[in-house]
């Protein structure tokens, strides 16, 4: 009867998925991963809880209304964060009432980061209130150490140390605090939920107290994230439904920078990029044009160039190939900063209608710079540098190619097209090819429909 008592009031939960069943399995039957459920105590319902509507960021709720009905007054104009490569890639600044995710891995410097925002935030003139950041990881002499190497110490910044998820919302008065920092949201617990902090039962109930109340409250509030071992955010389906921004900030081995990408973004567009430099003194935007892996080489060099956008920056990186006769069986598809699958496609392409075979070659790809690009406007430059080293041919100038390759061999037009030729030619770059056919390409462009017409124009053969 104890036995059954106990099973009553539990439930196994996946840490990878949020998943739930009834009984433990050795296998989650959501996403398939092994040994990643839990027994979790059920949640104990706390009086008042949770019990009141959500109300709008005016802090009134009511019934239904006509879109046209609503107005749109200066509490939901965007708040800038005085850094402004963080505001770009939040599409224009903070919105009030929005919740925004920060995940990355150990030691990436996520909480610098955010601990700049909040010193920027708080000089700011567009943050109504003051700046809150919550520490469950570290000291207040911890965090005031760090203020002072990275030269914010006399920032008007409260600073928090505490694990209980109560005792943070009883310091939210309304109105008190225009930006909230959580640090980290996986450290942090509700002490009338069983459960250890971390467990996916406490990161979901936590995160939706912190959320009910900012958008209640018009605040907007930062979460830092942990990653697990696979490199997603702890609890991912769990946080990635609740808040409205996901920022994940990765690691650029080949120089000191950190790549900061959105994959979520309710009031922008994701698949945004950010690039910060992290220094002794902090972490600092990379302006466009001072990208490191840009000095070690110059225009007039015969290098294949490839520019990619994202929906407010272009990225210029060089595209590098090696083709050599395989040793082995099968050969080798080695690709660095481009889609393997992407790159076996194109092979295909060049061997179907080029009639080159590719099937007895070691293929080495490299985009200069070590950032991993998804952008079908590499595929041009792509199979330009796999051509050259194929044909042992180098272009006479530096050039840039722009364009996607479908399966039948056509080349097409990229999204953004006038605005990657512009970046191009502020690089210095004259010999630019792109894929059409489409009017209004800047002067110089050459374009190009198929991959016989991109050898010729490109290769002098």
């Amino acid at each position: 009867v104890a036995k059954e008592n106990r099973l009553s009031q539990s439930v196994f939960v996946c840490q990878s998925c949020g998943a739930s069943t009834a009984k433990w399995m050795g296998r989650c039957p959501s996403c398939e991963e092994w040994g990643a459920l839990a027994e979790e105590p059920l949640p104990i319902a706390m009086p008042g809880a949770r019990s009141a509507k959500l109300k709008s960021a005016s802090g009134v709720s009511g019934g239904a209304k006509l879109l046209g009905e609503i107005s749109l007054d200066e509490s939901s104009e965007r708040r800038t964060t005085g850094i402004p490569e963080f505001d770009r890639i939040l599409g224009g600044g903070m919105v009030p009432g929005s919740v925004i995710l920060i995940g990355g891995p150990p030691g990436i410097g996520k909480s610098t980061l955010v601990l700049q925002v909040a010193a920027a935030a708080a000089a700011s003139e567009d943050i109504k209130g003051g700046v809150l950041y919550v520490s469950a990881e570290e000291s207040p002499d911890q965090i005031a150490g760090r203020a002072a190497r990275i030269g914010f110490s006399d920032a008007p910044v409260s600073i928090q140390s505490e694990t209980e998820t109560e005792s943070i919302l009883a310091a939210l008065a309304p109105g008190r605090f225009g930006l909230v920092a959580v640090d980290s949201i996986q450290t942090i617990r509700l002490a009338a939920l069983m459960g250890a902090a971390g467990t996916v039962g406490q990161v979901r109930e936590c995160a939706a107290r912190i959320i009910e109340w900012a958008k209640s409250s018009g605040s907007t509030v930062i979460l830092i994230g942990h990653v697990t071992k696979e490199g997603q955010i702890a609890g991912p389906k769990v946080l990635e439904h609740l808040v409205d921004v996901v920022l994940y900030l990765d690691e650029d081995v080949g120089f000191d920078l950190r790549v900061m990408r959105s994959f979520k973004n309710r009031f922008g567009s994701s698949g945004e990029i950010a690039l910060f430099e992290m220094t002794q003194t902090g972490m600092f935007a990379v302006p466009d044009g001072e990208l490191p892996w840009l000095g070690q080489f110059n225009t007039a060099s015969p290098s294949v160039f490839g520019v990619v956008n994202s929906f407010s920056r272009s990225w210029i990186s060089e595209v590098q190939a090696l083709v050599t006769p395989t040793a082995f069986q099968y050969p080798r598809r080695i690709s660095v900063g481009f889609d393997g699958n992407r790159l076996a496609m194109l092979l295909a392409v060049i061997e179907k209608h080029l009639k080159m075979p590719m099937g007895t070659r070691d293929i080495h790809v490299n985009v200069v710079g070590g950032l991993k690009f998804n952008d079908t406007a590499l595929d041009l430059p792509v199979v330009l540098a796999i051509l050259g080293s194929y044909l042992d041919q180098t272009v006479g100038a530096a050039t840039a190619a722009i364009g996607e390759i479908g399966l039948s061999g056509e080349i097409r037009r990229t999204a953004k097209l006038k605005r990657g030729v512009a970046e191009a030619a502020r690089f210095g770059i004259k010999n630019i090819v792109v894929g059409g056919p489409e009017a209004g390409i800047e002067d110089g462009a050459k374009i190009v429909t198929s991959l016989s017409e991109a050898v010729r124009a490109v290769y002098e053969l």
